[in-house]
């Protein structure tokens, strides 16, 4: 379990109340990272990890069986539970990162879901992508300004998304990758309309150090590693504690090794009540080729 310092519930209330007044307006914060290829993934295949960074809300992990489309399992959010980050029967890993430098008149001009089908886009890749290819092929018809991480064991993929598209995409079969809540690729630049916070810069910077750094090759626990980093203090660090109820935190992590059999070993971090944030148990889980049943491993 991560118990890092964290508020008392009557803080954590607080925090509630100031979300209901909109305080949390400029709260979300994630870092996204991947790493693929001979020699720097350890028994090969590919290395991926969300951290999110949130306010105190309603949180629950577990597997999906959809009416149509592809099985899934992670992190659903708030009373609708809607997917965050995770995987589908196919091996391919999702999460998304907010584009915190797009100003909040202009994301409102973009719906949150899809009026036809009533899911985010985020949800409709990970029921209908089996690759990061197919997910790519999708991704280019997505309006909505956000930045995505996407995994498979052949294959890794930033999508950045700007406002009036369309999506650049990055991707490497050998590589590392990196993205928090700024656009960085060329053709999706046009997209901060504000200043990057310290915190998505200080952030990106120190994810991709940490990576060159890492011994070759790297294996799970080293990128668990990473999403425990808490160099940068409590509002610019990759583990984010936060250093009032008003910012936001490290809610939950998720890591994946995506071997080249097709199984998935997982380690998983979330903090699933919201008048607890500094109750946060990790679970190590891994997952047979194809399937989205987890095994809980235990230390």
């Amino acid at each position: 379990m991560i118990s890092p310092a964290g508020y008392s519930k009557a803080a954590t209330a607080a925090v509630i109340a100031a979300m209901m007044l909109g305080v949390f307006s400029s709260a979300s914060a994630c870092t996204l990272f991947a790493a693929r290829g001979d020699g720097l993934v350890a028994g090969g295949g590919t290395l991926a990890v969300k951290v999110r960074d949130w306010h105190p809300d309603l949180q629950v992990v577990k597997t999906v069986r959809p009416s149509g489309g592809y099985a899934f399992y992670g992190l659903l959010t708030g009373r609708r539970e809607r997917f965050n980050m995770g995987i589908n029967e196919k091996g391919l890993f999702i999460g998304t990162s907010t584009a915190g430098t797009v100003r909040k008149a202009t994301l409102e001009q973009y719906p949150r879901v899809d009026p036809k089908t009533n899911l985010k886009n985020v949800e409709t890749l990970i029921r209908s992508a089996a690759t990061v290819d197919e997910a790519i092929r999708m991704a280019s018809a997505f309006t909505r300004p956000v930045n995505y991480i996407l995994a498979d064991k052949n294959e890794i993929a930033v999508v950045e998304v700007p406002p009036g598209g369309p999506a650049v995409v990055r991707r490497t079969l050998r590589g590392t990758l990196v993205q928090t809540n700024h656009y960085v690729l060329p053709g999706a630049l046009h997209g901060n309309e504000r200043r990057t916070s310290e915190s998505s810069r200080t952030r990106y910077e120190r994810a991709g150090e940490l990576l060159r750094s890492l011994p070759r090759p790297a294996g799970l626990e080293h990128f668990v590693a990473i999403t425990r980093d808490q160099h940068d203090g409590p509002d610019r660090s990759i583990f984010r504690v936060g250093s009032s109820p008003e910012k936001s935190r490290t809610r939950a992590v998720c890591a994946v090794h995506l071997h080249p059999d097709g199984s998935i070993d997982m380690v998983m971090t979330h903090a699933p009540d919201r008048n607890d944030p500094e109750y946060m148990p990790t679970k190590r889980l891994h997952f047979a080729a194809g399937s989205v049943e987890p095994v809980e491993l235990k230390d």
